[in-house]
């Protein structure tokens, strides 16, 4: 229902053919006046003779919001007074009430606020006819009417008059054969907008559809509703909080209401959280580390995501193996995911092996021998050393000088590295030399002689002897009686120890 400001100004118009030969007065024409906000309507309420006006019988006026004005200005009696009657008053009757039940008393509107003579009508002659018309009534017709109802607006004109001075009791009436004059009209206001607020959650891809029903709070109308439409009914994640869209609700007669409502756009769909395996090769000082691009494999979210993190992205020597991480994936609306990874921490560095020479000297026995702790000079490792070895530890008399030995050290998690020492065994314990006495026989010739093996009582060396040697072994008569003898023996390695012996020398040659 368009709103219109409506002044109906009702003008009855009507021919009448007096059938009363003794009448000399009569009604020639009755309109009423509508305006309906351009401008005064003449509507023809004669129903025999045909004019340019309006028909207002059987008419439709439209229809109107309560809120309209809808205004009966007034009517028109065109008269003729043809003898010695004379028209002395002229009334517009109407009544309104809902259509098809006709009930409430008629209420005149008096024509006699501008009467004016005209010439041509139903009297020749001296006869006088004239415009008996009010069109400033300004009645509201909408006054107190209520929506949703169709209405009937029932008319009629009477004129009283004099026959010879006397007043007639009976006025002229135009009606349309004894049937009164009636037009319709809808009072029909504009819906009822009704919102209600709405929450709407995305899908999986970050959309969602609302339609008019899902913010319709119980729009109404009287007469019905045509369509219901939303200004905005698609939305993204961009659109996540609170979303004013209007609810237009058109009824069956085109009138139009709106209302707002809050949608709430809602992301509660998780991100996809992906994760993949990596592996942390520990640095020489032991140490390694992560970032979430290493574990995550395309973590995914249709209305992003903000941030990820890593429940541990340090490791060190103690995490040599495979480690559970866990990825948390945080889109932009707070809605959180999360992966598990295995992250397989390697130490892949050798240990720093550091040696030094040694000196080994061999005992009583021509035995002696080292430790790794002889050989190491500060070894390490980040991750700890496992164990140290040598490839020789012994050393006896076939090893007297310089020896070269491998120190192999082995980290906890089984990196080994090597280095080479020199091993110089020594050999320096002097030779055990073991005396014993001897007795010389002078030949004939007066001399004699002795050989170490003479003087030597089991001499020795661990390393064994190289030589012995005596400083005397020759004796002749000047010799004779006890003379002292020295033992020298010498090992293999140069060591000399030396004892002494009593040689005897006797002359038994007579």
């Amino acid at each position: 229902m368009r709103k219109r400001y409506l002044k109906l100004a009702l003008l009855f118009f009507f021919t009448f053919i007096c059938q009363n030969v003794k009448s000399q007065s009569g009604i020639y024409e009755s309109y009423v006046i509508i305006d309906s906000g351009s401008g005064n309507n003449y509507y023809d309420l004669n129903p025999h003779t045909q004019t340019a006006n309006f028909d207002f019988n059987g008419t439709n006026l439209g229809t109107f919001q309560s809120t309209d004005s809808f205004v009966l200005s007034g009517g028109q009696n065109n008269i003729y007074k043809c003898g010695t009657d004379d028209v002395t008053s002229g009334y517009l009757n109407y009544r309104i009430y809902p259509t098809g039940s006709p009930s409430g008393a008629f209420v005149s509107i008096d024509l006699s606020s501008n009467v004016q003579n005209f010439f041509g009508a139903a009297c020749s002659g001296s006869g006088d006819n004239q415009y008996w018309t009010t069109n400033n009534a300004n009645i509201n017709i909408l006054a107190g009417l209520t929506s949703g109802i169709d209405y009937t607006i029932e008319v009629y004109t009477t004129a009283d008059f004099t026959v010879g001075g006397v007043p007639n009791p009976f006025p002229h009436t135009i009606n349309d054969g004894g049937a009164n004059f009636s037009a319709s009209f809808r009072v029909d206001d504009p819906p009822s907008a009704i919102c209600a607020n709405y929450i709407a959650q995305l899908d999986s891809s970050g959309n969602v559809s609302i339609s008019a029903a899902n913010v319709d709070g119980g729009s109404t109308d009287d007469f019905g509703i045509a369509s219901m439409s939303l200004d905005q009914t698609s939305f993204d994640c961009s659109n996540v909080g609170a979303n004013t869209v209007t609810l237009t609700v058109t009824d069956n007669n085109g009138n139009v209401s709106t209302c707002s409502a809050t949608v709430t756009v809602q992301d509660n769909t998780a991100p996809t959280a992906v994760c993949q395996n990596a592996t942390v090769v520990l640095d020489a000082s032991g140490n390694g580390s992560i970032t979430t691009s290493d574990i995550d494999n395309g973590s995914n979210d249709a209305c992003g995501i903000a941030s990820m993190s890593l429940d541990q992205t340090s490791f060190d020597c103690s995490n040599v193996g495979a480690n559970t991480v866990t990825l948390t994936v945080t889109d932009n609306n707070g809605n959180v995911s999360t992966c598990s990874a295995t992250v397989t921490v390697e130490d892949n560095t050798a240990p720093t092996v550091v040696c030094q020479n040694a000196t080994v000297v061999l005992d009583a026995s021509g035995n002696g021998s080292i430790t790794t702790s002889d050989i190491d000079n500060g070894s390490n490792d980040a991750c700890g050393i496992a164990s140290m070895s040598l490839d020789q530890t012994s050393f006896d008399c076939s090893n007297v000088g310089a020896n070269t030995v491998t120190l192999t050290v082995t980290d906890n998690n089984g990196n080994v590295s090597t280095c080479s020492a020199t091993v110089t065994v020594q050999d320096n314990t002097a030779p055990t030399v073991v005396c014993q006495n001897a007795t010389v026989v002078l030949d004939a010739s007066g001399n004699g002689s002795i050989t170490t093996s003479d003087i030597d009582n089991g001499s020795n060396d661990a390393c064994g002897i190289a030589s012995m040697s005596l400083d005397q072994t020759s004796f002749d008569c000047s010799n004779v009686g006890a003379n002292t003898v020295t033992l020298t023996v010498t090992d293999n390695n140069g060591n000399v120890s030396t004892c002494s012996a009593t040689v005897t020398v006797e002359d038994n040659t007579a």
